[in-house]
């Protein structure tokens, strides 16, 4: 038996089947070599790592892997390890079984059975299945550790080999008993294949990068067996069904809460009078709620203080350290009284995420004053802690996100705080077939995103109490709008005074009857609009303007604050009851010199640089023109307020999170032992002496 073994293997990877294998690399180099380096860059977290994308293909959580984990799964298919190599060597023995038959009909098409084992196919499935064990294994080994993840990588190696084995016996059996081209045969059958992956109830970006890519594969094949004069036509049916889906409905993308408002648009030609809406309720008036928050500072002193908070984006990133922040400031007990003098709040993508925590947990008050602050240990608030108390912002946001972990099929062994699986899966699952659809997209990625946050799912009609009474900070979320190339403000403050020589929209000015349906998570999301992980939305207005992320504009929410800042009522009313302006900054990042690049990175850079340099320049100024206008708005505050503004900066510096909807446990533990770090202490200090300093009589 040992020597049937030996001589068989040699058979199978004899100098013939070595040579067919090379001549097959350099016929499909121009796809194969490109789909091979890019799958491998992936799984092997090379690409987009600041983005957080290594932790999508590695067991970011200790497994049990020889137990059962809930709802009755054996964990080790849970392993995420595992399914990388799993749907990485499916995909090569996809590719290469397609690359044989390519070759065999080029030979002889009316051949209609060329391969006879699978064996034909074998050594080229092995080969390229092991790089990408290579690339697992190249994503680091924590916390499971070398041999762990040798195992699991390799266990999923043979799992994929195994299921490559199986579909080509049954496509090889298909194509004699129908008596077909196994060439027809193997494409059809891919198809199903990739189809039915997409329905297995695991939600894994392996799975949808399968898919994305054994798309692009089939693609391929389909042209290279098509007749010449037949590719053009085909190229161009394709282009013409992706535009179809792009242009036929009006609005492939929709944000909920504005149904009525684009189901107008979808019904009525432009120009025809509008559908009847619900009669909206008045903007808030912000002197009004000024004088409601007064009534809810502590009485008879000369001490007291008008808080701003303006967050920047990155995130969960910039979502935890601003919820990390505003946990410190609040419970510190030589802050007293800081969460309800908190009167405004202001941000961009996932910073506005935080602050948003913040307003929408805000419980109304028994009797009188404002709510207390959340029931923390005030001595250890601002130290460096290993997990959120009970109650605190950073805590609401914690447990949303690990119950709505929870709900899904089966999630792998990723962190708790991870929103990036779900949105990828979605993006490369559904959203990519809803391409070639000729109707709305109703359910997104971005929908899925702004699903995550369950604290945020109220509407800003059942905000608005909190504010009236003076117990819940007013927001202002503020995206971007492409087409009229500026931001859009969103708020229940009536803002019209505010808002100077038509730099920015209002969104309720605009859409006026949706204030009970437009729900905060969708506005938060709106605010986080980074394209590709999650779509340009179009509103439905004559001009049809698409929504960005808030940072296109101002990534640093200083803009809106500064805006509210300058009014003229406002500003009397400051003056008027002696207060003092804080102004809390909460930055995710440092704003640092960056080092010099490498000899070889300045090397490849120069290699491209007449082409990149143009993108390169327009997003260096566009970073720099944000920073210098915000430095302007400031110092026109610092002029306004003299000595009663005040401004403080808490950044994150010493962290390696990315910037993602996905954080790792060590990424949270880095970002609250920021707390400790010199200069947030230093500023802490500084704010704990304006805190206690009394205000000019």
């Amino acid at each position: 038996m040992p020597l049937i073994s030996i001589r068989r293997c040699a058979e199978v990877f004899s100098a013939q089947r070595c040579f067919q294998a090379l001549r097959l690399i350099n016929r499909h180099a121009l796809l194969l070599g490109p789909l091979l380096v890019a799958t491998f860059a992936i799984v092997a977290g090379w690409i987009a790592s600041d983005y957080g994308a290594q932790y999508l293909f590695r067991d970011n959580e200790h497994l049990d892997y020889f137990g059962l984990c809930d709802p009755g799964y054996p964990c080790i298919w849970k392993s995420a390890r595992l399914h990388s190599a799993l749907y990485a060597t499916a995909l090569m023995g996809l590719v290469w079984t397609l690359f044989v038959l390519i070759e065999s009909w080029d030979q002889d098409s009316k051949e209609r059975h060329p391969v006879e084992k699978f064996d034909v196919v074998l050594p080229g499935v092995i080969l390229l299945g092991l790089i990408m064990v290579a690339a697992v294994l190249l994503n680091g080994y924590e916390p499971s550790g070398v041999v762990a993840v040798l195992a699991l990588s390799l266990l999923g190696f043979l799992v994929g080999l195994v299921i490559v084995s199986v579909i080509t016996k049954l496509g090889l059996g298909l194509s004699k008993w129908l008596g077909i081209h196994q060439m027809w045969t193997f494409l059809v059958l891919s198809i199903l294949v990739a189809i039915g992956a997409a329905y297995l109830p695991v939600v894994t970006p392996a799975k949808a990068i399968f898919i994305a890519l054994a798309a692009v594969v089939i693609v391929y094949c389909a042209f290279e067996i098509a007749k010449a004069h037949y590719r053009f036509p085909l190229a161009l049916a394709i282009a013409l069904a992706l535009m179809a889906g792009a242009v036929i409905p009006k609005f492939k993308y929709q944000f909920p809460g504005l149904e009525s408002y684009y189901e107008q648009w979808r019904v009525l030609p432009e120009g025809a009078p509008k559908i009847a809406q619900p009669a909206p309720t008045p903007l808030l008036d912000p002197r009004q709620t000024l004088e409601a928050w007064l009534t809810r500072q502590p009485q008879g002193t000369s001490d007291r203080k008008l808080v701003v908070v303006a967050a920047s984006g990155g995130a969960y990133r910039a979502s935890f350290w601003s919820t990390i922040v505003l946990d410190c400031l609040t419970s510190h007990p030589d802050l007293p009284h800081f969460d309800r003098a908190i009167r405004l709040m202001t941000g961009a993508s996932g910073g506005m995420v935080g602050n948003a925590y913040f307003a929408a947990s805000r419980i109304p008050p028994a009797d009188g004053p404002a709510p207390a602050a959340a029931p923390v240990q005030a001595s250890a608030a601002c130290k460096s802690i290993s997990a959120p108390s009970r109650g605190t912002v950073e805590n609401h946001l914690h447990h949303d996100l690990q119950e709505r972990q929870r709900q899904r099929p089966l999630m792998l062994a990723s962190a708790a705080t991870d929103s990036l699986t779900p949105v990828v899966a979605r993006l490369i699952g559904k959203d990519m077939l809803y391409a070639f659809f000729w109707e709305p997209n109703l359910e997104d990625r971005g929908v899925v995103l702004e699903q995550e946050w369950t604290t945020l799912q109220l509407t800003f009609a059942e905000l608005e109490r909190g504010e009236r009474e003076g117990w819940r900070p007013s927001l202002i979320v503020s995206p971007y709008l492409v087409e009229s190339a500026k931001p859009m403000f969103i708020s229940n403050l009536n803002l019209e005074g505010i808002i100077t020589g038509k730099l920015a929209e209002e969104f309720f000015r605009t859409f006026p009857g949706a204030r009970d349906r437009f729900r905060l998570a969708t506005a938060v999301r709106m605010s986080s609009s980074f394209p590709l992980i999650s779509p340009a939305v179009r509103l439905p207005l004559p001009n049809r303007d698409r929504v960005v992320d808030a940072g296109y504009f101002d990534n640093f929410g200083i803009t809106a604050a500064a805006m509210f800042l300058r009014d003229k009522d406002v500003q009397e009313f400051i003056k008027n009851n002696n207060l003092q302006v804080i102004l809390i900054r909460i930055l995710a990042f440092a704003n640092e010199e960056l080092a010099p690049p490498s000899r070889v990175i300045l090397q490849l850079q120069q290699f491209a640089e007449q082409i990149t340099s143009p993108l390169e320049g327009a997003l260096a100024a566009r970073e720099t023109r944000g920073r210098f206008a915000n430095d302007l708005l400031l110092e026109g505050l610092e002029h306004t307020y003299e000595n009663r503004f005040h401004q403080f900066q808490f950044v994150a510096r010493k962290t390696r999170a990315s910037f993602s909807w996905h954080l790792q446990k060590q990424d949270l533990e880095d970002m609250r032992a920021n707390l400790s770090d010199s200069k947030n202490l230093e500023e802490l200090k500084r704010l704990v002496q304006v805190w206690s300093r009394k205000a000019a009589q």
